[in-house]
């Protein structure tokens, strides 16, 4: 095995942990994109219809992906196989859903630049900006995954680059439905040295997920009408 020495059950620990984070990021890189892809609403007639067999494929691979990542470490095999189960699974993730998602990033970019195959509706725009969005949540989520496979004695030494906390804000708080995102940011050029894809997958899309859950249960006001939500996003820089 080429993994280091670490408890096992620190290890299996580990891999929930990156999962549960690495799932909703998957989500909005790959599954949400293609949904909005096969709504036929969000589309104009200037859509290539010889691209709807594709989507429908993709849109396949995507449900498939997300029910495997779903699985990882949820073993049904002897106590004394489970390091072998899980190193199986690991590989599949890295040999075989890494490529698949990769191969999604170059199907998002073919639709960039292209708003006339978006319907000008509030829908049509919110599928054209997650699409817009999709190729760089997709390196991301490729970033994420291969850190599920490398069972680490250490934590990483990264080499971040300097990043605008603006933009990253805006990647991941602009997926929420129904509600109009404010930010309050004294300087947007404000930059900062992170592992952006830790941090969005660590933290914010967890934030988001919950803003959704919690603060705009969708579902349960579905029918009615309900005056706009507002999420308010304030930006400060402390010295550290």
């Amino acid at each position: 095995s080429n993994f280091c020495t670490m408890d096992i059950n620190v290890w299996i620990e580990e891999i929930h942990r990156n999962k549960h984070n690495m799932i909703p990021v998957v989500k909005l890189a790959v599954y949400k994109p293609i949904e909005c892809l096969c709504e036929p609403a969000n589309l104009t007639s200037d859509f290539p219809s010889e691209l709807m067999e594709e989507i429908k494929e993709k849109k396949e691979l995507a449900d498939s992906i997300m029910s495997f990542l779903s699985s990882i470490g949820n073993m049904s095999c002897q106590e004394s196989e489970i390091v072998e189960c899980l190193e199986n699974q690991i590989k599949h993730v890295t040999d075989v859903i890494v490529p698949q998602i990769e191969s999604f990033a170059s199907f998002f970019l073919q639709f960039k630049d292209k708003d006339f195959y978006f319907v000008d509706s509030e829908d049509g725009n919110r599928a054209k900006s997650k699409i817009e969005k999709a190729p760089h949540l997709c390196n991301i989520s490729c970033q994420g995954l291969l850190k599920i496979s490398s069972k680490q004695c250490s934590e990483d030494n990264i080499n971040v680059k300097s990043v605008k906390m603006i933009e990253i804000l805006q990647h991941v708080f602009d997926e929420l439905d129904n509600a109009t995102v404010i930010y309050y940011c004294k300087d947007r050029k404000l930059e900062t040295k992170i592992d952006e894809g830790a941090l969005i997958s660590n933290v914010f899309i967890n934030l988001c997920e919950n803003i959704k859950r919690h603060a705009f249960p969708q579902e349960q006001f579905k029918e009615k009408l309900v005056v706009d939500k507002i999420v308010t996003i304030v930006v400060t820089e402390e010295e550290r």
